[in-house]
């Protein structure tokens, strides 16, 4: 069952790493990598939710934990459109506040953490390790912004 997934999670792994190294060396590219990231995601959501929103019940074989099972194959089969839309906006509106900056970065990056947490119930599904990778390197940028050690992209 993993093995149609083992290329994506393999080139998933090794870009969150590369985002990783980025946001610790080049703060300023990471950054749009990350936008670049939730902007992709957003429109990829918006797109399968409306094309072929059934495919999103796959994840369900993927949770770790059995309510996550039980709320893919309940509430979530029941509304998948405007719940992967909701997603698919959230990651519009991270996307935005990194490329944005200012004063919608912070809450972007937190945004971005936020979403990864979300995600890492789903195991192999997210790409484990990735959620993990890229909240830490969410967290570095956060770092270094509120360290004033960047002036990125404003």
């Amino acid at each position: 069952m993993i093995e149609p997934y083992l290329m994506r999670w393999a080139v998933s792994n090794a870009i969150a790493l590369i985002l990783l190294f980025l946001c610790w060396k080049y703060p300023r590219y990471g950054r749009t990598g990350f936008g670049v990231i939730f902007l992709s995601a957003s429109i990829v959501n918006t797109l399968t939710s409306i094309y072929g929103p059934h495919g999103y019940l796959e994840y369900r074989h993927f949770a770790i934990f059995e309510f996550y099972k039980t709320f893919i194959e309940g509430f979530f089969a029941d509304n998948i459109r405007l719940i992967v839309l909701s997603i698919a906006a959230g990651q519009l509106l991270i996307a935005v506040g990194i490329f944005y900056g200012k004063q919608l970065l912070k809450p972007a990056l937190v945004g971005g953490i936020l979403f990864s947490l979300a995600i890492i119930p789903l195991g192999v599904g997210s790409g484990m390790p990735v959620p993990l990778i890229m909240i830490i390197s969410l967290w570095v940028l956060y770092s270094k912004h509120s360290k004033n050690h960047i002036n990125v992209i404003t």
